[in-house]
Protein backbone atom coordinates (compact mmCIF):
# COMPACT_ATOMS: atom_id res chain seq x y z
CA UNK A 1 0.00 0.00 0.00
CA UNK A 2 1.05 3.20 -0.98
CA UNK A 3 2.12 6.32 1.24
CA UNK A 4 -0.36 9.33 1.64
CA UNK A 5 -0.05 12.08 -0.98
CA UNK A 6 1.25 14.94 1.11
CA UNK A 7 -1.76 17.12 2.20
CA UNK A 8 -2.74 20.56 0.69
CA UNK A 9 -1.84 22.19 4.12
CA UNK A 10 1.78 21.10 3.78
CA UNK A 11 1.87 21.77 0.33
CA UNK A 12 1.10 25.30 1.26
CA UNK A 13 4.25 25.29 3.33
CA UNK A 14 6.68 24.01 0.87
CA UNK A 15 6.36 26.54 -1.37
CA UNK A 16 4.88 29.38 1.03
CA UNK A 17 6.90 29.76 3.93
CA UNK A 18 8.76 32.80 4.77
CA UNK A 19 12.53 33.15 3.32
CA UNK A 20 13.07 34.57 6.99
CA UNK A 21 13.13 30.42 7.43
CA UNK A 22 15.18 29.53 4.58
CA UNK A 23 17.69 26.79 6.07
CA UNK A 24 21.68 27.62 6.16
CA UNK A 25 23.36 25.17 4.18
CA UNK A 26 27.23 24.86 4.76
CA UNK A 27 28.70 24.71 2.09
CA UNK A 28 39.23 14.60 -27.42
CA UNK A 29 39.73 18.43 -28.85
CA UNK A 30 39.69 19.69 -25.96
CA UNK A 31 43.15 18.52 -25.08
CA UNK A 32 44.68 20.32 -27.86
CA UNK A 33 43.62 23.91 -26.43
CA UNK A 34 45.65 26.00 -24.30
CA UNK A 35 43.86 26.46 -21.42
CA UNK A 36 45.90 29.95 -20.05
CA UNK A 37 45.09 32.05 -23.29
CA UNK A 38 45.42 35.85 -23.16
CA UNK A 39 42.19 37.44 -22.20
CA UNK A 40 39.96 38.22 -25.38
CA UNK A 41 36.56 39.70 -26.26
CA UNK A 42 33.68 38.12 -25.24
CA UNK A 43 31.85 35.79 -28.09
CA UNK A 44 28.93 37.25 -26.69
CA UNK A 45 26.61 36.51 -29.96
CA UNK A 46 28.16 32.69 -29.95
CA UNK A 47 26.58 29.28 -28.71
CA UNK A 48 28.74 27.53 -26.59
CA UNK A 49 30.55 24.19 -27.75
CA UNK A 50 28.79 22.09 -25.05
CA UNK A 51 30.01 19.15 -26.46
CA UNK A 52 33.89 20.45 -25.73
CA UNK A 53 32.69 21.25 -22.65
CA UNK A 54 31.26 17.76 -21.71
CA UNK A 55 34.32 16.30 -23.03
CA UNK A 56 36.67 18.52 -20.86
CA UNK A 57 34.45 17.53 -18.24
CA UNK A 58 35.48 13.83 -18.45
CA UNK A 59 39.24 14.64 -18.70
CA UNK A 60 39.15 16.22 -15.52
CA UNK A 61 37.57 12.92 -13.83
CA UNK A 62 40.33 11.08 -15.70
CA UNK A 63 43.17 13.16 -13.77
CA UNK A 64 41.55 12.72 -10.21
CA UNK A 65 41.27 8.81 -11.06
CA UNK A 66 43.77 6.93 -8.18
CA UNK A 67 45.05 3.63 -7.90
CA UNK A 68 46.76 1.47 -10.98
CA UNK A 69 45.61 3.43 -13.52
CA UNK A 70 44.08 1.79 -16.75
CA UNK A 71 45.99 2.03 -20.49
CA UNK A 72 42.17 3.95 -21.16
CA UNK A 73 43.12 7.09 -18.92
CA UNK A 74 44.12 9.82 -21.37
CA UNK A 75 45.62 11.70 -18.64
CA UNK A 76 48.50 8.82 -18.20
CA UNK A 77 51.98 10.54 -18.34
CA UNK A 78 53.45 10.41 -21.38
CA UNK A 79 50.16 10.60 -23.35
CA UNK A 80 49.26 14.41 -24.80
CA UNK A 81 48.85 16.88 -21.67
CA UNK A 82 49.18 13.68 -19.76
CA UNK A 83 50.71 14.00 -16.20
CA UNK A 84 49.39 10.47 -14.38
CA UNK A 85 51.33 7.83 -12.73
CA UNK A 86 49.70 4.91 -10.76
CA UNK A 87 49.92 5.98 -7.26
CA UNK A 88 48.75 4.97 -3.19
CA UNK A 89 48.64 1.27 -4.40
CA UNK A 90 48.65 0.38 -0.72
CA UNK A 91 45.74 2.32 0.48
CA UNK A 92 43.32 0.21 2.93
CA UNK A 93 46.68 -1.62 3.99
CA UNK A 94 46.07 -0.45 8.15
CA UNK A 95 42.66 -2.41 8.10
CA UNK A 96 43.89 -5.06 5.63
CA UNK A 97 41.84 -4.15 3.22
CA UNK A 98 42.39 -3.91 -0.78
CA UNK A 99 41.22 0.18 -1.19
CA UNK A 100 43.39 1.09 -4.12
CA UNK A 101 41.58 2.58 -6.73
CA UNK A 102 38.58 5.11 -7.14
CA UNK A 103 39.24 8.95 -7.34
CA UNK A 104 41.19 11.78 -5.36
CA UNK A 105 38.46 14.09 -4.06
CA UNK A 106 39.82 17.41 -5.39
CA UNK A 107 42.89 19.44 -5.29
CA UNK A 108 44.49 16.97 -2.49
CA UNK A 109 44.84 13.08 -2.13
CA UNK A 110 42.09 12.31 0.19
CA UNK A 111 39.40 9.90 -0.80
CA UNK A 112 35.67 10.74 0.15
CA UNK A 113 33.16 8.50 -0.76
CA UNK A 114 30.39 10.43 0.20
CA UNK A 115 31.15 13.27 -2.15
CA UNK A 116 32.24 10.96 -4.74
CA UNK A 117 29.41 8.35 -4.17
CA UNK A 118 27.11 11.57 -4.60
CA UNK A 119 29.14 12.44 -7.94
CA UNK A 120 28.75 8.76 -9.39
CA UNK A 121 24.74 9.07 -9.18
CA UNK A 122 24.80 12.40 -10.68
CA UNK A 123 27.30 11.12 -13.64
CA UNK A 124 24.91 8.33 -14.04
CA UNK A 125 21.42 10.45 -13.59
CA UNK A 126 22.81 12.45 -16.74
CA UNK A 127 23.16 9.66 -19.12
CA UNK A 128 20.82 8.26 -18.95
CA UNK A 129 19.05 11.50 -19.66
CA UNK A 130 20.63 12.84 -22.27
CA UNK A 131 22.44 9.13 -23.79
CA UNK A 132 22.75 11.41 -27.09
CA UNK A 133 25.07 14.41 -26.07
CA UNK A 134 26.88 11.67 -24.86
CA UNK A 135 27.00 9.77 -27.86
CA UNK A 136 27.26 12.47 -30.64
CA UNK A 137 30.33 13.66 -28.52
CA UNK A 138 31.98 10.98 -28.46
CA UNK A 139 32.03 10.91 -24.35
CA UNK A 140 29.87 7.66 -23.87
CA UNK A 141 32.62 4.85 -23.61
CA UNK A 142 35.00 7.10 -21.56
CA UNK A 143 31.55 8.04 -19.12
CA UNK A 144 30.71 4.24 -18.82
CA UNK A 145 34.11 3.53 -18.44
CA UNK A 146 34.19 6.03 -15.37
CA UNK A 147 31.22 5.44 -13.46
CA UNK A 148 32.28 1.73 -13.63
CA UNK A 149 35.48 2.84 -11.80
CA UNK A 150 33.83 4.54 -9.31
CA UNK A 151 30.97 1.72 -8.74
CA UNK A 152 33.94 -1.07 -8.64
CA UNK A 153 35.60 1.28 -6.27
CA UNK A 154 32.78 1.95 -3.82
CA UNK A 155 31.66 -2.26 -3.76
CA UNK A 156 35.51 -2.32 -2.41
CA UNK A 157 34.70 0.08 0.00
CA UNK A 158 31.30 -1.64 1.00
CA UNK A 159 34.45 -3.59 3.24
CA UNK A 160 31.56 -5.92 5.04
CA UNK A 161 28.29 -6.68 3.44
CA UNK A 162 25.37 -8.83 4.63
CA UNK A 163 21.66 -9.12 4.39
CA UNK A 164 21.67 -8.29 8.23
CA UNK A 165 22.78 -4.56 8.68
CA UNK A 166 24.48 -5.02 11.76
CA UNK A 167 27.06 -6.98 9.35
CA UNK A 168 27.77 -3.83 6.93
CA UNK A 169 30.49 -1.71 7.45
CA UNK A 170 32.02 1.25 4.86
CA UNK A 171 34.83 3.15 4.15
CA UNK A 172 33.74 6.90 5.63
CA UNK A 173 37.05 8.34 4.24
CA UNK A 174 40.59 7.93 3.42
CA UNK A 175 43.25 9.90 5.42
CA UNK A 176 42.94 13.66 6.86
CA UNK A 177 45.33 16.00 7.72
CA UNK A 178 48.41 14.47 6.38
CA UNK A 179 47.48 14.78 2.85
CA UNK A 180 46.21 18.01 3.53
CA UNK A 181 49.91 18.65 4.08
CA UNK A 182 51.80 16.92 1.49
CA UNK A 183 52.14 18.36 -1.29
CA UNK A 184 54.33 16.71 -3.29
CA UNK A 185 53.53 14.28 -6.79
CA UNK A 186 50.98 11.51 -5.22
CA UNK A 187 53.14 8.77 -6.86
CA UNK A 188 55.86 10.14 -4.16
CA UNK A 189 53.59 10.23 -1.07
CA UNK A 190 54.83 8.22 2.00
CA UNK A 191 52.81 9.66 4.34
CA UNK A 192 50.17 7.33 6.76
CA UNK A 193 46.78 7.20 5.24
CA UNK A 194 44.52 5.99 7.64
CA UNK A 195 40.67 4.24 6.64
CA UNK A 196 38.04 5.54 8.71
CA UNK A 197 35.08 3.61 9.09
CA UNK A 198 31.03 3.52 9.08
CA UNK A 199 29.74 0.52 11.16
CA UNK A 200 27.18 -0.32 13.53
CA UNK A 201 29.23 1.72 16.39
CA UNK A 202 30.02 4.79 14.23
CA UNK A 203 26.77 4.73 12.19
CA UNK A 204 26.01 7.02 8.73
CA UNK A 205 22.83 6.93 7.55
CA UNK A 206 23.66 9.48 5.03
CA UNK A 207 26.97 7.74 4.18
CA UNK A 208 25.13 4.63 3.55
CA UNK A 209 22.72 6.05 1.74
CA UNK A 210 24.56 7.71 -0.74
CA UNK A 211 26.91 4.39 -1.39
CA UNK A 212 23.10 2.63 -2.01
CA UNK A 213 21.92 5.69 -4.66
CA UNK A 214 25.28 5.81 -6.37
CA UNK A 215 24.78 1.24 -6.84
CA UNK A 216 21.53 2.13 -7.39
CA UNK A 217 21.98 4.72 -9.80
CA UNK A 218 24.83 2.95 -11.55
CA UNK A 219 22.86 -0.69 -11.50
CA UNK A 220 20.06 0.97 -13.70
CA UNK A 221 22.61 2.49 -16.03
CA UNK A 222 24.34 -0.64 -16.32
CA UNK A 223 21.07 -3.05 -17.03
CA UNK A 224 20.01 -0.54 -19.65
CA UNK A 225 23.86 -1.54 -21.26
CA UNK A 226 22.80 -5.29 -20.95
CA UNK A 227 24.88 -6.18 -18.16
CA UNK A 228 22.43 -7.50 -15.99
CA UNK A 229 24.88 -10.00 -13.61
CA UNK A 230 27.12 -6.68 -13.16
CA UNK A 231 23.75 -4.60 -12.46
CA UNK A 232 22.19 -7.42 -10.10
CA UNK A 233 25.56 -7.12 -8.26
CA UNK A 234 25.74 -3.48 -7.13
CA UNK A 235 22.23 -3.50 -6.53
CA UNK A 236 22.75 -6.16 -3.99
CA UNK A 237 24.80 -3.59 -2.53
CA UNK A 238 22.50 -1.09 -2.79
CA UNK A 239 19.71 -2.96 -0.95
CA UNK A 240 22.43 -3.74 2.07
CA UNK A 241 23.47 -0.34 2.16
CA UNK A 242 20.00 0.88 2.28
CA UNK A 243 18.81 -0.99 5.21
CA UNK A 244 22.01 0.03 6.91
CA UNK A 245 21.01 3.74 6.80
CA UNK A 246 17.28 2.92 7.97
CA UNK A 247 18.53 0.34 11.02
CA UNK A 248 21.49 3.42 12.06
CA UNK A 249 19.48 7.04 11.42
CA UNK A 250 22.43 8.87 12.44
CA UNK A 251 24.89 11.33 10.18
CA UNK A 252 28.69 9.42 10.44
CA UNK A 253 31.05 11.40 12.16
CA UNK A 254 35.07 11.13 11.95
CA UNK A 255 36.59 9.98 15.55
CA UNK A 256 37.32 13.03 17.68
CA UNK A 257 39.87 15.78 16.57
CA UNK A 258 39.97 13.69 12.90
CA UNK A 259 39.78 16.07 10.17
CA UNK A 260 36.64 15.53 8.36
CA UNK A 261 36.31 16.52 4.71
CA UNK A 262 32.07 16.20 4.06
CA UNK A 263 29.73 16.10 6.74
CA UNK A 264 26.07 16.64 7.04
CA UNK A 265 25.36 19.95 8.24
CA UNK A 266 22.02 19.22 9.52
CA UNK A 267 21.49 16.60 12.02
CA UNK A 268 18.52 15.25 10.48
CA UNK A 269 20.02 15.83 6.80
CA UNK A 270 20.19 11.99 6.50
CA UNK A 271 16.41 12.05 5.31
CA UNK A 272 17.07 13.67 2.52
CA UNK A 273 19.60 10.85 1.37
CA UNK A 274 17.58 8.10 2.46
CA UNK A 275 14.89 9.75 -0.40
CA UNK A 276 17.44 10.03 -2.80
CA UNK A 277 18.63 6.17 -2.09
CA UNK A 278 14.62 4.96 -2.07
CA UNK A 279 14.46 6.85 -5.19
CA UNK A 280 17.15 4.85 -7.01
CA UNK A 281 16.20 1.70 -5.45
CA UNK A 282 12.82 2.80 -7.04
CA UNK A 283 14.24 3.26 -10.68
CA UNK A 284 15.63 -0.51 -10.85
CA UNK A 285 13.22 -2.25 -9.19
CA UNK A 286 9.52 -1.13 -9.18
CA UNK A 287 9.07 -3.35 -5.95
CA UNK A 288 10.83 0.22 -3.63
CA UNK A 289 8.47 2.67 -5.16
CA UNK A 290 6.14 2.54 -2.13
CA UNK A 291 9.48 3.24 0.04
CA UNK A 292 10.20 5.81 -2.75
CA UNK A 293 6.98 7.60 -1.70
CA UNK A 294 7.19 7.33 2.28
CA UNK A 295 10.71 8.54 2.56
CA UNK A 296 9.93 11.32 0.38
CA UNK A 297 7.25 12.39 2.06
CA UNK A 298 9.28 12.15 5.14
CA UNK A 299 12.00 14.44 4.01
CA UNK A 300 10.10 17.49 2.39
CA UNK A 301 7.85 17.38 5.53
CA UNK A 302 11.11 18.56 7.87
CA UNK A 303 11.68 22.07 7.86
CA UNK A 304 15.71 22.40 6.33
CA UNK A 305 15.12 19.83 3.73
CA UNK A 306 12.02 21.71 1.94
CA UNK A 307 13.82 25.68 2.15
CA UNK A 308 17.40 25.01 1.15
CA UNK A 309 17.99 26.27 -1.91
CA UNK A 310 21.15 24.35 -2.95
CA UNK A 311 21.85 21.09 -4.03
CA UNK A 312 25.18 19.21 -3.34
CA UNK A 313 25.96 16.70 -1.65
CA UNK A 314 24.73 17.53 1.47
CA UNK A 315 21.49 19.28 0.32
CA UNK A 316 19.69 16.37 -1.75
CA UNK A 317 16.37 17.13 -1.69
CA UNK A 318 16.04 19.24 -5.34
CA UNK A 319 17.89 16.05 -6.95
CA UNK A 320 15.50 13.56 -5.39
CA UNK A 321 12.55 16.25 -6.69
CA UNK A 322 14.20 15.67 -9.82
CA UNK A 323 14.57 11.95 -10.20
CA UNK A 324 11.00 11.54 -8.70
CA UNK A 325 9.50 13.66 -11.57
CA UNK A 326 11.75 11.83 -14.72
CA UNK A 327 10.53 8.24 -12.65
CA UNK A 328 7.10 9.64 -13.07
CA UNK A 329 6.69 8.81 -9.35
CA UNK A 330 3.12 8.46 -8.11
CA UNK A 331 1.34 10.04 -6.21
CA UNK A 332 3.94 12.52 -5.34
CA UNK A 333 5.93 13.52 -8.64
CA UNK A 334 3.26 16.26 -9.11
CA UNK A 335 4.02 18.04 -5.83
CA UNK A 336 7.75 17.16 -6.45
CA UNK A 337 7.40 18.90 -9.67
CA UNK A 338 5.85 22.00 -7.75
CA UNK A 339 8.47 22.15 -5.45
CA UNK A 340 11.10 21.85 -7.48
CA UNK A 341 10.32 23.85 -10.63
CA UNK A 342 7.53 26.19 -8.80
CA UNK A 343 9.93 27.38 -5.40
CA UNK A 344 13.74 25.72 -5.58
CA UNK A 345 13.77 26.58 -9.34
CA UNK A 346 11.53 29.80 -9.34
CA UNK A 347 14.01 31.59 -6.77
CA UNK A 348 17.20 30.49 -9.09
CA UNK A 349 15.58 32.07 -12.45
CA UNK A 350 14.47 35.55 -10.51
CA UNK A 351 17.50 37.68 -12.03
CA UNK A 352 15.93 40.88 -9.87
CA UNK A 353 17.33 39.49 -7.18
CA UNK A 354 20.20 41.53 -6.88
CA UNK A 355 23.75 40.72 -4.86
CA UNK A 356 24.62 41.04 -2.29
CA UNK A 357 22.85 39.29 -0.38
CA UNK A 358 23.49 36.68 2.21
CA UNK A 359 24.81 33.60 0.90
CA UNK A 360 22.77 30.58 1.99
CA UNK A 361 19.38 31.46 2.67
CA UNK A 362 19.34 33.44 -1.10
CA UNK A 363 19.84 33.05 -4.33
CA UNK A 364 21.32 36.81 -5.81
CA UNK A 365 22.78 38.13 -9.29
CA UNK A 366 26.26 39.51 -9.46
CA UNK A 367 26.69 42.25 -11.87
CA UNK A 368 27.40 40.28 -14.35
CA UNK A 369 25.08 37.62 -14.25
CA UNK A 370 26.07 34.53 -12.49
CA UNK A 371 23.19 32.79 -10.06
CA UNK A 372 24.90 32.96 -6.57
CA UNK A 373 23.93 30.84 -3.51
CA UNK A 374 27.11 29.58 -1.73
CA UNK A 375 30.36 31.36 -0.94
CA UNK A 376 32.60 28.23 -0.56
CA UNK A 377 31.87 26.12 -3.82
CA UNK A 378 29.72 29.04 -5.73
CA UNK A 379 29.83 27.27 -8.87
CA UNK A 380 29.19 23.88 -8.06
CA UNK A 381 25.68 24.80 -6.40
CA UNK A 382 25.23 27.25 -10.06
CA UNK A 383 26.03 24.24 -12.07
CA UNK A 384 24.48 21.38 -10.21
CA UNK A 385 20.99 23.66 -10.11
CA UNK A 386 22.19 24.05 -13.75
CA UNK A 387 21.52 20.42 -14.17
CA UNK A 388 18.32 20.15 -12.86
CA UNK A 389 17.17 23.11 -14.60
CA UNK A 390 18.20 21.14 -17.87
CA UNK A 391 16.01 18.12 -16.38
CA UNK A 392 12.89 19.77 -16.23
CA UNK A 393 13.64 21.08 -19.47
CA UNK A 394 12.36 17.92 -20.43
CA UNK A 395 9.89 17.18 -17.97
CA UNK A 396 8.77 20.88 -16.45
CA UNK A 397 5.95 22.98 -17.53
CA UNK A 398 7.74 26.02 -18.05
CA UNK A 399 10.84 24.20 -19.53
CA UNK A 400 12.20 27.09 -22.17
CA UNK A 401 12.66 29.39 -19.27
CA UNK A 402 15.02 26.10 -17.72
CA UNK A 403 16.62 25.45 -20.66
CA UNK A 404 17.42 28.96 -21.25
CA UNK A 405 18.26 30.03 -17.70
CA UNK A 406 20.82 26.98 -17.83
CA UNK A 407 22.39 28.04 -20.57
CA UNK A 408 22.74 31.72 -19.41
CA UNK A 409 24.47 30.10 -16.53
CA UNK A 410 26.86 28.06 -18.49
CA UNK A 411 27.87 31.53 -20.72
CA UNK A 412 28.70 32.88 -17.43
CA UNK A 413 30.71 30.01 -16.16
CA UNK A 414 32.59 29.46 -20.13
CA UNK A 415 32.99 33.51 -20.53
CA UNK A 416 30.99 33.58 -23.22
CA UNK A 417 29.04 36.38 -21.96
CA UNK A 418 31.55 38.01 -19.64
CA UNK A 419 35.30 37.46 -21.10
CA UNK A 420 36.25 35.44 -17.90
CA UNK A 421 36.10 31.52 -17.67
CA UNK A 422 36.18 29.45 -14.90
CA UNK A 423 36.14 26.38 -16.37
CA UNK A 424 40.32 25.01 -17.51
CA UNK A 425 40.75 23.95 -20.66
CA UNK A 426 38.13 26.39 -22.27
CA UNK A 427 37.17 29.95 -22.82
CA UNK A 428 39.03 33.18 -22.55
CA UNK A 429 41.05 34.80 -19.66
CA UNK A 430 40.98 30.73 -17.86
CA UNK A 431 42.27 30.20 -14.03
CA UNK A 432 45.61 30.08 -13.98
CA UNK A 433 46.40 29.02 -10.52
CA UNK A 434 43.77 26.28 -9.33
CA UNK A 435 44.01 24.63 -6.10
CA UNK A 436 44.91 21.46 -7.14
CA UNK A 437 48.79 20.60 -5.42
CA UNK A 438 50.18 18.44 -8.49
CA UNK A 439 49.33 21.28 -10.62
CA UNK A 440 52.16 23.25 -9.04
CA UNK A 441 54.62 20.74 -10.14
CA UNK A 442 56.70 20.10 -12.81
CA UNK A 443 55.35 17.12 -15.57
CA UNK A 444 58.69 15.74 -16.17
CA UNK A 445 60.97 15.03 -13.34
CA UNK A 446 64.22 12.90 -13.64
CA UNK A 447 65.20 10.41 -10.57
CA UNK A 448 66.41 10.46 -7.89
CA UNK A 449 63.94 12.18 -6.18
CA UNK A 450 64.42 13.09 -2.61
CA UNK A 451 61.88 13.79 0.40
CA UNK A 452 61.75 17.63 1.53
CA UNK A 453 59.56 19.05 3.68
CA UNK A 454 56.39 18.94 2.62
CA UNK A 455 57.12 17.08 -0.58
CA UNK A 456 60.08 15.78 -2.42
CA UNK A 457 63.24 17.32 -4.93
CA UNK A 458 64.19 15.72 -7.87
CA UNK A 459 67.35 15.97 -9.40
CA UNK A 460 67.58 18.76 -11.08
CA UNK A 461 64.33 20.93 -9.19
CA UNK A 462 65.44 23.28 -6.48
CA UNK A 463 63.32 25.45 -4.20
CA UNK A 464 59.79 26.53 -5.88
CA UNK A 465 60.54 24.28 -8.57
CA UNK A 466 60.20 21.27 -6.74
CA UNK A 467 57.50 20.04 -6.03
CA UNK A 468 56.57 20.83 -2.50
CA UNK A 469 54.76 23.81 -0.45
CA UNK A 470 57.53 26.26 -1.65
CA UNK A 471 55.85 25.60 -5.38
CA UNK A 472 52.28 25.30 -4.62
CA UNK A 473 52.86 28.58 -2.75
CA UNK A 474 54.67 30.56 -5.21
CA UNK A 475 52.30 32.87 -7.76
CA UNK A 476 53.55 31.38 -10.98
CA UNK A 477 50.84 29.53 -13.51
CA UNK A 478 50.68 26.39 -12.86
CA UNK A 479 52.49 23.79 -14.83
CA UNK A 480 50.04 20.92 -15.48
CA UNK A 481 46.75 21.75 -16.94
CA UNK A 482 43.88 20.41 -15.09
CA UNK A 483 41.84 20.05 -17.84
CA UNK A 484 37.97 20.39 -16.91
CA UNK A 485 38.47 21.11 -14.15
CA UNK A 486 35.83 23.80 -12.39
CA UNK A 487 37.36 25.99 -10.01
CA UNK A 488 35.19 27.68 -7.33
CA UNK A 489 34.23 30.61 -8.54
CA UNK A 490 34.15 34.57 -8.23
CA UNK A 491 32.73 36.73 -5.36
CA UNK A 492 29.29 38.33 -5.41
CA UNK A 493 31.32 41.42 -7.15
CA UNK A 494 32.30 39.08 -9.89
CA UNK A 495 35.55 38.88 -8.29
CA UNK A 496 38.36 36.07 -8.36
CA UNK A 497 41.16 36.55 -7.31
CA UNK A 498 43.23 33.67 -8.96
CA UNK A 499 45.22 32.86 -5.96
CA UNK A 500 46.55 28.70 -6.00
CA UNK A 501 46.34 28.70 -1.90
CA UNK A 502 42.83 30.63 -2.30
CA UNK A 503 40.71 26.85 -1.64
CA UNK A 504 37.56 28.92 -1.32
CA UNK A 505 37.11 30.28 -4.83
CA UNK A 506 39.85 28.37 -6.57
CA UNK A 507 39.92 24.42 -5.71
CA UNK A 508 38.20 22.07 -8.54
CA UNK A 509 36.93 18.91 -6.63
CA UNK A 510 34.92 15.81 -7.83
CA UNK A 511 31.93 17.31 -6.69
CA UNK A 512 32.40 20.35 -7.97
CA UNK A 513 31.88 18.96 -11.53
CA UNK A 514 29.14 16.81 -11.03
CA UNK A 515 26.09 18.14 -12.15
CA UNK A 516 28.02 20.88 -14.34
CA UNK A 517 29.20 17.72 -16.64
CA UNK A 518 25.18 16.68 -16.56
CA UNK A 519 23.86 20.53 -17.88
CA UNK A 520 26.97 20.51 -20.66
CA UNK A 521 25.00 17.02 -21.47
CA UNK A 522 21.73 18.26 -21.36
CA UNK A 523 22.55 21.31 -23.09
CA UNK A 524 24.30 19.65 -25.90
CA UNK A 525 20.66 17.36 -26.19
CA UNK A 526 18.47 21.37 -26.53
CA UNK A 527 20.85 22.77 -28.88
CA UNK A 528 21.24 19.34 -31.39
CA UNK A 529 17.10 19.73 -30.82
CA UNK A 530 17.95 23.67 -31.69
CA UNK A 531 15.78 24.77 -28.36
CA UNK A 532 19.02 26.85 -27.36
CA UNK A 533 18.34 28.91 -30.46
CA UNK A 534 15.26 31.13 -28.85
CA UNK A 535 17.17 31.81 -25.69
CA UNK A 536 18.07 35.79 -25.49
CA UNK A 537 22.12 36.21 -25.34
CA UNK A 538 21.06 38.47 -22.09
CA UNK A 539 19.91 37.45 -18.61
CA UNK A 540 17.71 34.03 -18.59
CA UNK A 541 17.12 34.19 -22.11
CA UNK A 542 13.60 33.14 -22.00
CA UNK A 543 12.14 34.39 -25.30
CA UNK A 544 8.59 34.62 -24.07
CA UNK A 545 6.58 33.96 -21.06
CA UNK A 546 3.70 30.95 -20.52
CA UNK A 547 0.90 32.20 -20.25
CA UNK A 548 -0.86 30.71 -16.93
CA UNK A 549 -4.57 30.26 -17.08
CA UNK A 550 -7.52 32.19 -15.70
CA UNK A 551 -7.83 32.47 -11.61
CA UNK A 552 -4.70 29.40 -11.51
CA UNK A 553 -1.71 29.64 -9.34
CA UNK A 554 1.09 32.20 -11.23
CA UNK A 555 3.10 32.78 -8.20
CA UNK A 556 4.43 32.55 -4.37
CA UNK A 557 4.39 34.44 -1.12
CA UNK A 558 5.03 38.00 0.44
CA UNK A 559 5.78 37.77 3.88
CA UNK A 560 6.20 39.97 7.08
CA UNK A 561 9.98 41.01 6.03
CA UNK A 562 8.42 42.47 2.99
CA UNK A 563 10.21 39.92 0.66
CA UNK A 564 7.46 39.03 -2.27
CA UNK A 565 7.64 36.61 -4.62
CA UNK A 566 5.02 37.80 -7.13
CA UNK A 567 4.96 36.27 -10.57
CA UNK A 568 6.98 33.52 -11.06
CA UNK A 569 10.01 34.11 -13.29
CA UNK A 570 9.16 32.96 -16.93
CA UNK A 571 5.37 33.17 -16.49
CA UNK A 572 2.63 35.48 -17.45
CA UNK A 573 -1.10 36.24 -17.07
CA UNK A 574 -3.54 36.12 -19.74
CA UNK A 575 -4.74 39.50 -21.35
CA UNK A 576 -6.89 41.38 -18.65
CA UNK A 577 -5.60 39.92 -15.61
CA UNK A 578 -2.62 40.45 -13.00
CA UNK A 579 -0.78 38.35 -10.91
CA UNK A 580 -1.90 39.17 -7.09
CA UNK A 581 -2.56 37.59 -3.49
CA UNK A 582 -5.13 35.49 -3.17
CA UNK A 583 -4.20 34.00 0.53
CA UNK A 584 -1.42 34.28 2.55
CA UNK A 585 0.18 31.68 0.64
CA UNK A 586 -0.76 31.82 -3.19
CA UNK A 587 -1.22 34.16 -5.92
CA UNK A 588 -3.17 33.93 -8.75
CA UNK A 589 -4.23 35.44 -12.00
CA UNK A 590 -7.30 37.44 -11.70
CA UNK A 591 -8.89 40.95 -13.25
CA UNK A 592 -7.32 43.93 -11.55
CA UNK A 593 -9.44 45.29 -9.07
CA UNK A 594 -10.81 48.93 -10.70
CA UNK A 595 -8.70 51.71 -8.44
Amino acid sequence: MRAPVIGLGLLLLVLGNSIAETAAQAESAAAKRDPFTAPRKARSGREDNYEEVLSLAHLFYEGQMAGDLPAWNRMLHGKPGGYKKSAHLTDGKDIGVDLAGGFYDAGDYLKCPHALAWTMANLAFSMMEFREAYTSSGNWDVAVRIVKWGADWLMKAHIKSGDAPEDNAFVGQISARPDHWYFGRPEHATNSRTTYIADKDRPGADLASEYAAAFAASAALFRGLGQDAYAAKLFKHAQQAYDFAKAYPLNWKTPNGVFQAYSSFWPDGYTAQMAWAAGWLCKYDGEFCDEAVSQFNGAISINNMKYGLGYDYDAVMPGVAALVVSIDLEPVAAVAKLYLEGYVLAKWEDTSSKCPKESYSNVCYTPKGLAYYSDWGTLRNTGNMMFLATIMGKYGDNAEAHICWARSQMRYITGTSTGKSYLIGYGPDQPKRPHHRQSACNVDYQEPCRKVENGTCCAGETGANCCNLDSFMSDAPAKIKVLGGLVGGPDQSDKFPDIRNDYQRSEVAMDFNAGFTGAAAGLAAFDAQRKTRTCSNHGTGVPACKKVPDYTQCGGLGDSRGNTDGLWPGYCCPAGQVCQPNNQYFWICKAAVPQ
